[in-house]
Order: structure tokens, then C-alpha cells, then sequence
């Protein structure tokens, strides 16, 4: 998921990253990332979920970098990858725990909020779910 954040930037940007106008605390952003690392219950990261679903996951890994991959002219200056790794997401699981980052950069929650919503008995509901501009699958590997 590429974003960066402050400024509008140019439109041809839109396809490819998401910007939050905000400022965000990038560096508890960095924090937040590596909570969703292991094994953990996402049901708060799941779109309209149901009583009966596989809500347990593994992450293993989650960060954000600075982009250094993809760049052009009309890119900001400064821009970010939520990298994650992982053998399955659940609907709008990434866009949500991006949304979730987001409001810990913007300081609406905490990363005590964060750990809650990952714990096997949390029923938070999570509302923010980021924009689809700046999501991109970039590697499927099948196992045989």
C-alpha cells in the first residue's frame, strides 16, 4: 500500500498512492506496523464479518518503509510502503489495519488500541477503512 501525507499532490499520483492530507506521526506509525506481526485474531480487520468465520491469521511481516521502489516525475518527495506478508487477507483487511495506522498517526488511538484489536476475544469494530488508490499485490507465491 503506497501513501504519503501533508500535501495534495499531482493528479496523476491517484492510481497508484493514497495521500492523506494530515500530518501523521510516521514513527508510531512504524510501531503500529510490527503489532500486526504473528499470530492474531483480525476479525476487527474483516469487512462485515460473520459468527462462523477464520478469523485467526499469520502476518509474517509488516512495516512501513520509505518508497524508494516505484517513482516518477509527479511523486512526492517523500512517500511510504505498508509492506505485509502473509498467506491470506481477509476483504478489506489491509485497506482497514491502513486505516488503523492512519488514526494512530493522526494520535485518534493508541497502540494499546491497536494490541486489543488483535487479541482473540476483541469485538472492536473498525469503521476507517483507506482509500483503494495506493493498494497493489505485488507478489503471489503458491505453495505445492
Amino acid at each position: 500500500y503506497v501513501f504519503a501525507f501533508g500535501n495534495k499532490f499531482h493528479t496523476f499520483c491517484a492510481p497508484i498512492m493514497t495521500t492523506f492530507l494530515d500530518d501523521l506521526a510516521i514513527e508510531i506509525m512504524y510501531q503500529g506496523a510490527k503489532l500486526f506481526e504473528g499470530h492474531h485474531n483480525f476479525k476487527s480487520y474483516c469487512f462485515r464479518p460473520t459468527d462462523n468465520g477464520e478469523y485467526v491469521r499469520r502476518v509474517d511481516l509488516c512495516e512501513i518503509v520509505e518508497n524508494t521502489q516505484l517513482t516518477a516525475s509527479f511523486f512526492p518527495e517523500t512517500s511510504y510502503i505498508f509492506r505485509i506478508v502473509g498467506k491470506g487477507f481477509m476483504r478489506n483487511q489491509i485497506r482497514l489495519m491502513v486505516g488503523a495506522l492512519v488514526l494512530l498517526g493522526k494520535g485518534e488511538v493508541t497502540l494499546e488500541f491497536i494490541e486489543r484489536t488483535l487479541k482473540m476475544d476483541s469485538d472492536i469494530k473498525l469503521e476507517y477503512i483507506a482509500p483503494p488508490s495506493g493498494l497493489i499485490l505485488n507478489k503471489v507465491d503458491f505453495e505445492i
